[in-house]
This record gives structure tokens, sequence and C-alpha cells, in this order.
């Protein structure tokens, strides 16, 4: 018996260690139309067609039924963006599929025998999980992987009594509907949206206890993905947090409810309770906010007011205004005074987007923009097809009709841009 038990514990042993070290790589496989991506296209679409699929395909969102089509879809996307995204695995890919090795199987990599070659070349490790989390932000110590464990765990020794049988393991209750993994935000008494803000939000307020609130999982991940991150989607367990679900003015008995949440203010929905009815609830309220004020740009949302950064969108085409405004505090709320004005009278053509930053938040991107001096200025970008235009005018004269003018000239495509020969980020 003893002898029995040595063996089942050893093949636990070689089957972690197959599944989490040697996963080789099919060079028959087309890692180009598994992301969806042409030959020739840059990092930048890569890793947007990689964050896409990875987001789709992530066992933790997708119903039971599905898991398993879905982890296999999930590891093939990670192993294609792995290949694609190191420049000397790329190399070898292509090179074996340029002789062949995509069509019959005998190409290799590296010098290596057969069609395959594996992700430890190099002394590399490849962890699909691992790779989710680093691109989305997350940390491989936060229990983000498939609710803190990863998807071969059930190779390791802690699964197995003395007898050699599989432990029956009690899992914890949930406390929270949404996965760490969700594009629906978990929050708690800490984490919760207030003032100031960098995001707007929708909040789902829900008890663990009643199906009527948990069938919303669903609906929700839906709308967040809708929303496109404009409107952040989160969700607050009141049974959990009761008195911070009191304190907003949300009936326990009602549950669940719905609120837009923005600079520390909450406004409960009334409406009926639908995908359509709650999408049209986050995006009217956003709308209005855009009305109300000019936003500040930096990195969280250049993608949508510029189209630039890591978030940008290589086919679609943008036209924007930044106000530059000085650093002193003083001087900066007149500048946006003048600034507001401006925006309002031009932002209801809808041919233009604007925004504006204090010039230090991005001092180091407008001296490579050619600024020289301590003047507020306006930044003009054009983004087409993955190219960047711009222009930079310094202002000494901030003044309503100095503004005014360039953007009339704008509009109407008197302005000549130059070629930006570098990737313009804002901080």
């Amino acid at each position: 018996m003893r002898a029995f038990r040595v063996l089942i514990l050893c093949s636990v042993v070689l089957l972690s260690l197959l599944f989490s070290v040697t996963r080789s790589i099919d060079s028959t496989k087309d890692y180009y139309a598994i992301l969806g991506v042409k030959k020739g296209c840059s990092d930048r679409e890569l890793k947007k067609a990689y964050r896409t699929l990875a987001l789709k395909y992530h066992p933790d969102k997708t119903e039971e039924k599905d898991r398993d089509a879905a982890q296999e879809k999930f590891v093939e996307v990670s192993e294609a963006y792995e290949v694609l995204s190191d420049p000397k695995k790329k190399e070898e890919y292509d090179q074996t599929r340029a002789f062949g090795g995509g069509n019959n199987g005998n190409g290799g990599f590296g010098g290596g025998r057969g069609s395959t070659f594996s992700f430890n070349t190099g002394g590399i490790k490849m962890d699909p999980f691992a790779m989710f989390e680093k691109m989305f932000g997350k940390s491989s110590q936060s229990g983000g992987r498939r609710g803190g464990s990863n998807i071969f765990q059930e190779f390791q020794f802690g699964g197995i009594d003395g007898s050699g049988q599989q432990r029956q393991r009690q899992a914890k209750p949930k406390s929270s509907l949404y996965d760490k993994n969700s594009n629906v935000v978990i929050l708690s008494k800490k984490k919760f949206p207030s003032k100031p803000a960098k995001h707007e939000w929708l909040i789902h307020f829900y008890s663990m206890k009643d199906k009527k609130n948990t069938q919303w999982k669903k609906t929700m991940t839906t709308i967040a993905s809708d929303l496109g991150g404009k409107v952040k989607v989160g969700g607050l367990n009141c049974d959990e947090y009761p008195t911070v679900c009191l304190q907003k003015k949300v009936d326990l008995k009602s549950l669940p409810a719905f609120g837009y949440a923005w600079n520390g203010e909450l406004k409960l929905y009334k409406g009926d309770l639908g995908e359509y009815e709650l999408l049209q609830f986050a995006a009217e309220n956003h709308k209005n906010r855009f009305r109300e004020s000019l936003e500040k740009l930096d990195r969280h949302n250049q993608a949508k007011i510029c189209n630039t950064g890591a978030d940008a969108d290589p086919i679609k085409s943008s036209f924007c205004a930044i106000f530059v405004t000085s650093d002193d505090k003083k001087q900066q709320t007149g500048q946006l005074k003048v600034a507001e004005k401006v925006w309002k009278t031009f932002k209801g053509e809808g041919k233009l987007n604007f925004g504006y930053f204090p010039q230090k938040s991005n001092e180091k991107l407008l001296r490579k923009l050619g600024s020289s001096d301590a003047h507020p200025s306006l930044l003009i970008l054009r983004v087409q097809k993955g190219r960047t235009r711009y222009r930079l005018y310094t202002l000494p004269n901030f003044d309503e009709k100095s503004l005014t003018d360039i953007l009339e000239s704008c509009v109407g495509g008197e302005i000549v841009l130059q070629k930006a020969l570098f990737e313009i980020n804002f901080q």
C-alpha cells in the first residue's frame, strides 16, 4: 500500500510539471489569425488584440458549461501573444512558417526537432494567468487568478490524504458576486467612489441571499463591456457593507439597486429594471457631465478624448484641441474660465474633442512638441489610421478671441499640422 501511495504522488508531480513547465507551441498554428491581426501589425495593435480576446475568453468570465472551451481558447490566445510580442520568438516563428513549418509541421524552432518549441526557451516560463494579470495591472499575489488558485492546483499534494484519496475541500462562501478579474469592479467601504474622482461609475447594490440580485451578474458584465470604460461599473455587497449602503440611501429591503456616481455624489436609478434602461441611464449621465465641464486630460482618458495611448483604436480617427494651462492656481482658474467659454462655443458642432491639462503634468511631452517657455498654449492633435499630426500654439495672451480664431481655422481645415515622429502619451 505504501508503494502504491508513493506511485500516486510521483504521478501527481509529473503531471504538475508537465502542465506548468513544458507547455509547447505548435508551429502549425497561425498566431496572427488567432489574434485577428495582420503580419505587419504594430505592438499597439497586437496588445489591443490580446487584451480584447483575453478578456473575452478568461475562464472566470464564462459560464460553467463553457469554461473548458474558454480556457483552451484563453491559453491559445496567450501562446500567440507570447510568441508574437517577443521579437526573437516571432522571428523564429515567421522563419519556420516561411519554410513550410506552418503547412506540414516539419519546421522547428531554434534548431529544435519537430513542429513545436517550448515557452521555457531561454529560461522563460509562460503562465497565461500571470500574463493576464500583468497586462491588466493585477498583482500575481493578489489572488486574482481563478479565485487565488492556479488552474493546475488540483495536482498539488494538499488535495491527497494518506490513503491516496482526494479530500473534499470546503469552499468559503463568496463575499462578492463578481470575480476579481471581472470587468465589474468589486467595491467595499474603502474602495467606494469618492471625491475627487477620475472616473464615473454605474454601481450595482446587491444581496448574495436573493437570486433576483445574483442573476444580474451577467447583465452587469455586458453593460460594463458596452460602456467601454467611459463609465466604470462596480458592485457592492450590501450583506457585507450594510452601513455603506444605508449611508447612500439604498433601501436594503428593495435590492437590487443601482446608481450613478461622480465626484462624491450618487444618483440612484428610479426607472424600470432592464439592461437597456440601465445602459441608457449611465450613458445619459455621462453625456450630461460632459455638457457641464471641460475634462482634464490624462493617461486614463486620453484614448477617449484624443485616441492616443495604449488603448487607442488604430482604425478610429480623432481631432482634438487641448488647452494647456499655467501651473499657478490663480492663473489656471482664470485660464480655465476662458477655455470653458470657448469650449461651449464649439462643443455642439461635434467636430472637435476637448480637454485640458496643467503644463507641469506633461512638461517632457511639451518640450518634445517644441514648447520653450512658460506661456499657456493650445495643442491641436489629429489621429488618422494610427498616424498622429499636431500643432502647438503658444499664447502669451490666452484670451477668447485668440483661441476662437485658431479653432475656427482648425474646423475649416486651414491649418497645417506637423507629423509626430514619436508616440504621444499623456500623463
